[in-house]
């Protein structure tokens, strides 16, 4: 039932209130104690470089029930709200955009798929973890004679769970988030073109979604430019130079997502902000038909605009 964030290398939380009262009550009314005050610890780690958040649990405070006094209030605040669904998760835009991907890639026959892979490969370099894929994929097409195959039977028979395993690795491939780096060009999420896409029930936490377009320059820079609510855009950063180079950009520009998670109850206050790309569109390896969200945008003058 918490909610926990984790900023700057330091652990913040919020909604634990739900999970301390019912530790607060199981102490009081199984164990047999008052309580005093519940305290939620939190802490640290690094995990291959990365530091991750750790709960430690709560620490409670008792001390002896007075028999005469079983119907004491407990000295901790207990806020009345309906408590947190507990069995629910926030969608992610990232998390959506890849189970598009894999049902669209379901629909596909077994060499379509597999050169739809091969073709990412061309395109990208192998990033860690890739390798395995790439091989599979490549042995797997060169093993049949696509000229002499008897188009009434697939000689590639792929075997259902060795498919499923090959479009979700393939989609965590292409559908990829990144940060956006930040150029000096400070802006108000508050005042971009979004749509809120998920919210936790009686929550300060809510998921929004945000269309940009990306735009190269002559400094081959990748430029995020996004819509603003009142009209117009605003240029909020440009897209890290690891992940470009990860992530080859062959067009002048195609459309992607922001993900913005909101901390502050819709006040867009307290933000992280993502972008959400489909690599194979940033390489031209699959057209966008449909990027016209900011048609008419000037090349030389958008980051003015």
């Amino acid at each position: 039932g918490s909610i926990i964030r984790y900023q700057d290398g330091e652990v913040v939380t919020w909604n634990t209130s739900d999970t301390a009262i019912t530790v607060f009550q199981y102490v009081r009314d199984e164990l047999g104690y008052s309580v005093m005050d519940v305290q939620t610890n939190m802490g640290s780690r690094t995990v291959n470089d990365k530091t991750v958040p750790v709960f430690k649990g709560f620490t409670v405070d008792v001390i002896e029930k007075d028999q005469d006094m079983d119907t004491q209030k407990p000295n901790m605040q207990v806020p009345e709200k309906t408590p947190m669904p507990k069995a629910k998760s926030l969608s992610f835009l990232t998390d959506t955009r890849r189970e598009e991907q894999i049902a669209s890639l379901g629909k596909l026959d077994d060499r379509m798929l597999l050169e739809t892979v091969r073709a990412h490969f061309e395109s990208h370099p192998t990033r860690p973890g890739e390798k395995a894929l790439k091989t599979t994929v490549n042995k797997l097409l060169d093993s049949v004679d696509f000229e002499v195959m008897d188009p009434e039977h697939d000689e590639l028979n792929l075997n259902p769970e060795q498919r499923e395993d090959i479009i979700r690795q393939y989609a965590d491939t292409r559908i990829r988030e990144t940060k956006i780096k930040g150029i000096g060009n400070e802006f108000d999420p508050a005042d971009l073109k979004t749509e809120r896409i998920d919210q936790y029930e009686d929550s300060v936490v809510s998921v929004h979604k945000a269309v940009v377009e990306i735009q190269k320059m002559n400094d081959d820079d990748l430029y995020v430019l996004a819509s603003k609510s009142s009209g117009g855009y605003v240029t909020i950063g440009k897209l890290p130079d690891g992940f470009v180079t990860n992530n080859p950009m062959n067009v002048e520009s195609c459309q992607a997502e922001l993900q913005i998670v909101d901390y502050s109850n819709g006040k867009m206050k307290n933000t992280s902000i993502r972008a959400v790309v489909d690599t194979d569109v940033m390489s031209g390896d699959v057209i966008d038909l449909e990027n016209d969200m900011l048609a008419g945008l000037d090349q030389t003058n958008g980051l003015e605009q």
